[in-house]
């Protein structure tokens, strides 16, 4: 079985709940429901391996954020 990656998930609203993921292979944000966890991908790319695995949705944490901070400065 393939290992299923996992996504950081911004919430899109506070409305709603949903929540949107940037996809490193369509180049794109794709948009889900309010759940986290395991879903199907939404790729327009054919070639993405996301189409096979689908991926899990973390939302994201402001640990997360620091994290992605300290490694673009």
């Amino acid at each position: 079985m393939k290992d299923k990656p996992t996504l950081l998930g911004f919430k899109r609203s506070k409305s709603d709940g949903s929540m949107m993921v940037w996809c490193p292979y369509c180049k794109e944000w794709h948009n889900h429901g309010s759940e986290s966890g395991h879903v199907v991908a939404h790729c327009t790319l054919n070639t993405s391996p996301f189409k096979d695995t689908g991926y899990y949705i973390k939302p994201i944490t402001k640990t997360d954020m620091a994290k992605i901070k300290e490694c673009s400065e």
